[in-house]
Parts: C-alpha cells; sequence; structure tokens
C-alpha cells in the first residue's frame, strides 16, 4: 500500500481524493508483454474479522518491463509513476 499526502485530482477532472490511502494492482505479463502496476484508490473495510481493500477508482497505470519482478519491484515503479504525474502529493509507502 501507498499513503499519499495531498489532493490527487482523478483521470475524469472532477473528483479528488485527499490523503488517499492507493492499493497497488498487479498485472502479471507474459513473454510478451510487460508486468502492468495499477495504481488503485480506496479505502479498507472490516466485516467482522476480515478486512479488504475496496476500490474506489484507478488514479494510474505503470509498465515494468524486465521479466520476473517482485511485488516490491513493481511498487517501486508505480511509485516513481505516481510521484511524476503528481508532483505536489507526497507518497510513501505502508505495510
Amino acid at each position: 500500500m501507498i499513503q499519499s499526502l495531498g489532493v490527487i485530482v482523478g483521470q475524469d477532472g472532477v473528483s479528488e481524493y485527499k490523503d488517499a490511502l492507493i492499493n497497488v494492482y498487479v498485472n502479471s505479463g507474459s513473454k510478451f508483454q510487460p508486468t502492468i502496476g495499477v495504481a488503485q484508490v480506496g479505502k479498507i473495510v472490516t466485516q467482522g474479522e476480515s478486512s479488504s481493500f475496496n476500490t474506489v477508482a484507478q488514479i494510474g497505470t505503470y509498465e515494468y518491463t524486465l521479466p520476473n519482478p517482485s511485488f516490491e519491484e513493481v511498487q517501486a515503479v508505480v511509485l516513481a509513476g505516481l510521484k511524476s504525474d503528481y508532483p505536489s502529493v507526497t507518497f510513501k509507502v505502508t505495510k
């Protein structure tokens, strides 16, 4: 997960997400396609003893081109992409 500090304007140009929690969704590539890291804004919902991340919106899609990446490598690409796309917002990886 990545925590943002600041306001992210959604891809629709209307929605705004302040201090958003960002999930990194990894779509594994194949021999012919790169791995895709998707930044999703949402919230953690707890029901009973279980918790899940409910996605509200997608705010970025980033490619990792080297073969067999770890989650941390894809997350680093997503983090760098977010910093580039939203320079007025601060991002920090959380556990």
